[in-house]
């Protein structure tokens, strides 16, 4: 006891000689400074461009306080080091595996696992759908899996997500054994969905899943869409705002129950770690939490410390534990609204309506590039519809939520009180949106519009109009880029067909659009600024050409559609449909395309195929959708310069006798992904060789894109083999 004493006495007497220290209250209210300087330091690391950036605030902290600069630039450099090592981390790749089972998801077609061993986070694949729990280890037998880069610009890239998710690589399982089973804290999780399951379904499981889990693979992609385009998706992604509301509900409950501060405050951190684990320590969740902990600390032990320095502590600690937080989306908007809201919160004065409005109308300002980067839109309505929905969500959807987890006999109130919702979700989305497509930032871009930002916050009242102004000019421009783009030609690596998009200053032609799977098409023409497309052509009635053609007229202006008069699919009956029955010339621009349709209804629908002859000044581009041998050669096309290859590189397209008369100089091979089919043929590419024509194949190059310069074409491509 005595001993006891001596150390508490010691503990203080020590620890108020830190607190008094004059590098300690140098550092105070200074820590925000540190997290800034790790930005810059974590944009750099992304790309080299912000170096500028950094060297300038460095410079402009040193100037300030060397202490700060120098801690600064040490932490800056911890930073790097980590992250340079989990990128160049060793990954021993074995088809072999011992390890726990920590995770399982449970799909249509097969079980997801994550297992993890001392030395590796590896996925498995079960097809067989083996009785395996989370804890049990295993053994597994089988073969790695190809995770794929992105396939097409601006496309998701689920390596480099697997990567940041610190999972070295994906086996598809042929043998599982289970040889014991040993605790795990995801049992818990497993637990409370087990539960939800056996309890719930329909609506109110999805809603508890995303509400109180974290889990939104259950909702539907319509429903999804339509919180997109609300603004408010960020309310079913667990964060602050839930902690928040858990924490007044506790704190409310307790008092009423007697139970005085302290007990009241470690009732809530035991429940905050238990939350912490249901959620798999979801980032956003965990920077909610580590700052109520810190809030707590700092008025326990009189620190001293400011709501920004807390929140920046806090930042540079995660940072530095785990570096990939950097990539995950939910901790970058849940560090920068906070931040926003801490700094900002003298101008967050007023009633419920006037805060929330204030509060997501600088949201979106701040995390403007973030959301255009995910959604390649903005709905400028959506700072009201959050006011509206916040107030749902917080006041009637999450607390009910949490009531019906406790008495499930309340389940069908709960579902009628979400189908309420949902419809008007859909609502809003469909009659109170107005949509904006913006492009994809680029790096100079974002530092553009940051530095305006910042202008504006700091420059002299009667300047603010004008740079308001400036930075309204900024976007406008921006988001009708397209316009400033010359003549290219995109050759999309579509999983199953093709799709090709031929921009020239705004206007916009696309031959087919591939099965459509994902959106891939959609969401490309999004990320690069397309708003209409002037004419769509469809080659032929196949799913792998025309897939995605309804998904287009619902996202885009599209002014016509063109096709073949053997064409029996449902979009020959639309109003902006042009039938094509003979040798038909269209001008676009600087574009010519002469169009040939097929002269017999074939009853293989691939010769039905138009074929697509574009000039642009004086470079002739041929495109023969899934024509085969028999009708490639039913028109004279004269000397072209670059080929589409017909068919996928399929031997039944692309003759010599075709090749002699056209005399391409390059050819581009549209394999799609799908290995059954074997795309292109050897005998295709011997044709090719043997004549000397340069050849780009999406199954090795990706996506290709084809650039005039001159009287020569130049070809850029995602994959450099």
């Amino acid at each position: 006891m005595i001993i006891l004493k001596s150390f508490s006495f010691n503990f203080y007497k020590n620890f108020k000689v830190v607190i008094n220290s004059g590098v300690y209250n140098c550092l105070l209210n200074n820590y925000f400074l540190i997290a800034l300087g790790m930005v810059f330091n974590i944009l750099t690391y992304v790309s080299l461009i912000f170096i500028i950036v950094l060297a300038l605030y460095i410079f402009y902290v040193y100037k300030k306080n060397r202490l700060i600069a120098t801690l600064m630039i040490f932490l800056g450099f911890l930073f790097l080091l980590r992250i340079v090592t989990l990128e160049n981390r060793d990954i021993k790749i074995s088809a072999n595996l011992e390890g726990q089972v920590t995770s399982l998801e449970e799909k249509q077609y097969y079980n997801r696992l994550i297992v993890k061993n001392k030395k590796q986070k590896v996925m498995i694949y079960d097809y067989d759908f083996q009785d395996i729990k989370i804890g049990d280890i295993i053994e597994v037998d089988g073969y790695e899996a190809v995770i794929e880069s992105n396939r097409v610009w601006n496309g998701f890239d689920y390596s480099k997500y697997l990567r940041h998710n610190n999972i070295d690589y994906v086996i598809k399982a042929e043998n599982i054994i289970v040889l014991s089973n040993k605790f795990h804290l995801n049992i818990i999780k497993d637990k409370v969905f087990k539960y939800f399951m056996e309890n719930y379904e329909g609506e109110s499981l999805t809603f508890l899943n995303a509400l109180l889990l974290g889990d939104d693979s259950y909702l539907t992609e319509d429903f999804k869409d339509t919180l997109k385009v609300n603004g408010i998706l960020h309310l079913f992604a667990i964060s602050g705002s839930h902690i928040a509301l858990f924490i007044l509900l506790l704190n409310m409950a307790f008092k009423k129950i007697g139970f005085n501060d302290d007990t009241i405050s470690v009732c809530i951190v035991i429940f905050l770690i238990f939350y912490l684990i249901i959620t798999s320590f979801s980032p956003s969740i965990l920077r909610a939490s580590l700052v109520y902990f810190a809030v707590l600390i700092n008025k326990k032990l009189k620190l001293k410390f400011s709501s920004i320095d807390l929140l920046s502590i806090v930042f540079i600690m995660l940072i530095l534990y785990n570096p990939y937080y950097i990539y995950n989306t939910g901790f970058v908007l849940s560090f920068l609204v906070s931040s926003m809201i801490v700094i900002c919160s003298s101008l967050f004065k007023g009633g419920y309506i006037r805060q929330t409005l204030l509060i997501s109308l600088y949201a979106l300002v701040i995390t403007l590039p973030i959301i255009i980067n995910i959604n390649y839109e903005i709905n400028i309505l959506s700072p009201i519809t959050n006011v509206i929905f916040v107030f749902i969500v917080i006041s009637i959807i999450l607390p009910f939520s949490i009531i019906v987890v406790f008495f499930p006999f309340l389940g069908s109130v709960y579902s009628l009180i979400l189908n309420g919702f949902t419809s008007l979700s859909f609502f809003f989305s469909e009659y109170l949106s107005i949509n904006i497509n913006i492009p994809k930032m680029n790096d100079f871009s974002i530092i553009l519009y940051y530095v305006i930002l910042v202008v504006f916050i700091y420059i002299n009242v009667k300047y603010k109009k004008f740079i308001f102004g400036l930075m309204l000019l900024f976007l406008f421009v921006y988001s009708n880029s397209v316009y400033l783009k010359k003549f290219e030609i995109n050759f999309l690596d579509l999983y199953y067909g093709e799709s090709t998009i031929i921009i020239e200053k705004g206007r916009v032609i696309i031959i087919d659009t591939g099965d459509g799977r994902n959106d891939e098409l959609s969401i490309f023409l999004k990320s690069i600024g397309v708003k209409k497309i002037d004419f769509l052509i469809l080659t032929h009635n196949h799913d792998d050409h025309n897939g995605e053609t309804i998904n287009l007229i619902n996202n885009f202006k599209v002014k016509n559609i063109i096709l073949s008069e053997f064409d029996d699919s449902i979009y020959a009956g639309l109003d902006n449909v042009i039938i094509v029955k003979k040798i038909d010339t269209i001008s676009v621009g600087d574009i010519e395309m002469i169009i040939y349709p097929p002269k017999i209804n074939s009853t293989n629908v691939n010769d039905n195929s138009l074929i697509v002859k574009l000039n642009y000044k004086g470079f002739d581009v041929l495109f023969t959708g899934d024509a085969t041998k028999l009708s490639e050669n039913e028109y004279n096309y004269g000397k072209i310069d670059v080929l589409k290859v017909g068919h996928h590189g399929s031997n039944t397209s692309t003759a010599d006798e075709f090749l002699d008369k056209i005399k391409p100089e390059y050819a581009i091979i549209m394999t799609g992904r799908i290995k059954q089919f074997g795309f292109p043929n050897k005998n295709v590419i011997n044709r090719l060789n043997h004549r000397e024509i340069d050849t780009y194949r999406t199954d090795i190059h990706y996506s290709i894109k084809m650039y005039i310069d001159g009287d020569s074409a130049n070809f850029i491509y995602l994959n450099k083999p």
